[in-house]
């Protein structure tokens, strides 16, 4: 049976842990092994679409912003590793920069 989840297309520094504590009610544990992260929060040239416009006027989170909310989690100890998925090759180096690991 497959079960449908809300999705969070916005993922916010202020709404982290309260989407990690939904998590860990809704499968009945204390800590998450793995937070996955599959789509950076910022505007980013997807799929090397041609005509791709760049605005200042998009809401975005920063990669350290991002970061530092869920090493918050960590430190808390509801979430042990934090993984990202579908990152720009950028993206990716940008967050072992600033502290995470390749």
């Amino acid at each position: 049976m497959m079960r449908r989840f809300a999705r969070i297309w916005r993922w916010t520094v202020k709404t982290s842990a309260q989407h990690s504590d939904a998590s860990l009610k809704r499968l009945n544990t204390d800590y998450l092994d793995l937070y996955q992260l599959h789509w950076p929060q910022r505007q980013t040239n997807y799929f090397g679409k041609l005509g791709y416009q760049y605005s200042e006027t998009t809401a975005q989170v920063t990669l350290l912003e991002t970061l530092e909310a869920l090493t918050e989690q960590v430190r808390a100890g509801k979430i042990r590793y934090i993984g990202v998925s579908n990152e720009t090759a950028w993206g990716r180096d940008a967050l072992s920069a600033a502290g995470g690991e390749a």
